[in-house]
């Protein structure tokens, strides 16, 4: 009977242990969640952690931090020559290095050629170089058909 007493007493003596410490462990999350942490509750949760901060660096982690401003011009021109730079890069990396099709030269052509009839300066000698690159092109389309008959 002796030994029964002597082991509820240790169970209590447990309970109240464990019982002390998650009422402990709640109160500090509680605390930390209503950003009221003091430097006692820091010991006790730092003795869980891998590292050693200090609770005044703890507390001054963010302090250089900036959280909103504003921006001066050359900030957003820089920003967005960077975003052009990279679509254009990502353009380039999308493109294949390899030849064209006698389809995609045709379209090119045809394209450069509505390019000089929207400027209205442009000189006829511009409109000749265009209609020989566009006879190029039907003559290399013929040859491509004829070999590919044979």
């Amino acid at each position: 009977m002796h030994g029964e007493t002597s082991q509820k007493q240790q169970n209590r003596i447990s309970e109240k242990n464990t019982s002390s410490e998650s009422e402990e462990a709640d109160s500090i999350k509680q605390s930390i969640g209503e950003g009221e942490i003091n430097p006692e509750q820091w010991a006790s949760i730092q003795k869980d952690c891998i590292t050693n901060i200090s609770f005044e660096d703890f507390l001054d982690v963010d302090n250089e931090l900036q959280m909103c401003g504003t921006m001066t011009d050359k900030e957003i021109v820089a920003d967005i020559h960077a975003e052009i730079c990279d679509e254009e890069k990502e353009e380039l990396d999308q493109q294949d290095n390899g030849k064209f099709t006698l389809k995609e030269a045709e379209k090119a052509v045809e394209l450069y050629r509505s390019f000089l009839e929207s400027i209205e300066s442009i000189v006829t000698k511009s409109f000749g170089a265009i209609a020989t690159s566009e006879k190029n092109c039907v003559v290399a389309k013929r040859f491509c058909e004829m070999a590919n008959f044979n």
